[in-house]
């Protein structure tokens, strides 16, 4: 038996081997083939493909094997005809580490951590969600009063980068947006006239103290909508 790292780099190469058959694992990023005989071509007879992570053999090779792709594979050469690989969890084979499965498994199946596609197709009927581009802009284009959550890429805002929770209020072609800065006390509120066709610009309408409450949405309510979006935004 004989073990070897093998570095490729496009070309074909020989490896030489003791025993009759050689163990072949792909541990590059890219797949590899394999053959008994030199003049590999992928697809043809008698060529092994080998996927990233994963590992094949070359039957009767007797010491000597050609290899072609890039990436690093181990050899190993023997007279048996049993695996002596266990198959990588990069290939999600039955020998990946199971802890490691079952945690990923878990965390897939929190329903408390991620949103549905249905529960955001929901979600988003009543709030937006504007990630670029300018807010103003934007709320033109709005058929129906709704929500947004507005990220500081976002144009137009009040003071600049920053992150808002803006609702919008439409009545005809009149439009009311009132923005409330996140993690702060701050409101603004801006309104479109549709016979000028000019916004009046934002005007704070904050107090400056520390109000517990927007209109009819309270400091809890705010925070538990951020926390939704702040979801929607890692799916």
């Amino acid at each position: 038996m004989s073990t070897k790292t093998i570095t490729l780099a496009g070309s074909e190469v020989m490896a030489e081997f003791s025993g009759a058959n050689a163990w072949l694992r792909n541990d590059g990023t890219d797949v590899i083939y394999a053959a008994a005989k030199p003049g590999i071509t992928a697809g043809a007879d008698d060529v092994v493909a080998i996927l990233a992570g994963q590992s094949a053999p070359v039957y009767g090779a007797n010491g000597s094997v050609w290899l072609l792709g890039t990436g690093s594979v181990q050899l190993i050469g023997s007279d048996y005809s049993t695996n002596p690989f266990k198959t990588s969890a990069q290939a999600g084979g039955s020998g990946a580490d199971e802890v490691a499965r079952a945690a990923i498994s878990e965390h897939s199946g929190n329903t408390d951590i991620h949103v549905t596609a249905a529960e955001k197709a929901r979600y988003m009927q009543y709030c937006g969600l504007l990630t670029s581009g300018s807010l103003l802009d934007y709320v033109l284009t709005m058929t129906k009063s709704g929500f947004l959550y507005a990220n500081a890429n976002v144009t137009d805002t009040p003071d600049g980068a920053q992150h808002y929770f803006v609702e919008v209020r439409k009545m005809n072609d009149m439009f009311e947006v009132v923005a409330t800065r996140i993690n702060t006390n701050m409101v603004y509120v801006n309104h479109y006239n549709p016979t000028s066709a000019k916004w009046y610009g934002w005007k704070n309408t904050s107090d400056g103290g520390n109000a517990a409450s927007v209109g009819a949405y309270t400091e809890a309510k705010l925070a538990a909508l951020e926390a939704r979006v702040a979801a929607l935004e890692g799916n």
